[in-house]
């Protein structure tokens, strides 16, 4: 899952000519970490990190994969404040900012829930997911899936999904089609071909599953991207609540 959203995020940041990445916690930083190195060292592209705390042009160490990483500091090219970076790299009229965030829901048309449960308990809250979903060119969700998150009707709206374009699940991948998200790739299991894996999707899914007729399974993550994020991510912070 992760593998796969970095490589959505290079091949959008190529396409737009984004020069900015900006990412929330977690799958979705790990991803955004794997695009950008890869564009800076592979492509040569001036794509720059920010995290929302002010950090801006930063490089990534490994050990330490929380998204305001005190050893990721001293890397920046610009220490500034929440207002600069959500205010003028993340937002602005002609912004060129490509954002990776986390969901504890989504609905089929993209909107997000990262603050409130259907029985009224309180998640985490917004952070920056509300200012990056209403202003950034463009968002990629990560989220793992099940029926409970992949939900019909949102309790609580933290962000809209009009800029959502792609959503990375750990079943497969979604894409904004007249405005709802269809999936296009799946993650195979061995011996399990494209109908029973649509059958295993649609379950973990509360949403009408709409399906692309090009559908096919995602291809397997190279070993230098798999060493690359659980370089980061050394102690399994993230990487082991996956599947």
């Amino acid at each position: 899952m992760v593998v796969a959203a970095a490589q959505i995020l290079e091949t959008r940041a190529k396409a737009e000519d984004y020069c900015v990445v900006a990412s929330g916690v977690g799958y979705a930083n790990l991803a955004a970490w794997l695009a950008v190195s890869r564009l800076q060292q592979k492509d040569g592209l001036p794509v720059e990190l920010v995290a929302e705390i002010g950090l801006y042009g930063f490089s990534p160490k490994p050990g330490e994969p929380f998204i305001f990483s005190n050893r990721n500091i001293p890397t920046c090219k610009g220490l500034t404040t929440a207002e600069t970076i959500l205010g003028l790299h993340v937002s602005g009229r002609h912004n060129k900012c490509l954002a990776v965030i986390g969901a504890a829901q989504i609905d089929q048309a993209g909107n997000i829930n990262s603050t409130y449960g259907s029985d009224g308990r309180f998640l985490v809250g917004s952070g920056g997911a509300n200012d990056i979903a209403s202003a950034a060119a463009e968002i990629v969700v990560v989220a793992q899936q099940s029926n409970r998150r992949l939900v019909e009707r949102l309790p609580y709206i933290t962000g809209i999904g009009e800029r959502v374009s792609t959503l990375v699940t750990d079943l497969g991948i979604y894409e904004k089609r007249d405005g709802r998200l269809t999936l296009v790739r799946y993650f195979a299991k061995a011996g399990e071909d494209a109908a029973a894996a649509v059958g295993r999707i649609r379950a973990a899914c509360e949403w009408a599953l709409e399906v692309d007729a090009d559908l096919r399974p995602v291809a397997a993550p190279q070993p230098e991207d798999l060493f690359r994020i659980r370089l980061y991510d050394q102690r399994r912070e993230f990487l082991t609540s996956s599947r």
